[in-house]
């Protein structure tokens, strides 16, 4: 896949652009398959296709670390559980 873009982008791009395409497959931004970045005709198309690959993966991190609405009203029902078990026993 790599190999065949190489003559389009410039080995230096290539390299530092690997990250994201490398991020752009697990999330179906391209496929894996040897001919997924034959559209790219430039450096700039593989920079944009590299950067969706950070942007989705960027985003599945986001998703992944922030707690659900349903975990923040769990938080705040025990913290007032707690908070009003404190006032009684004091």
């Amino acid at each position: 896949m790599l190999f065949r873009v190489l003559p389009r982008v410039g080995l230096g791009v290539l390299i530092a652009d690997a990250e994201g395409i490398g991020y752009a497959l697990p999330y179906e931004v391209i496929e894996p398959k040897p001919e997924a970045l034959d559209a790219v005709a430039d450096t700039d198309g593989y920079g944009a296709l590299a950067q969706k690959g950070f942007d989705a993966e960027q985003a599945d991190t986001w998703a992944l670390s922030a707690p659900s609405a349903s975990e923040i009203i769990c938080a705040v029902e025990v913290a007032q559980i707690l908070f009003t078990s404190k006032k009684e026993k004091g």
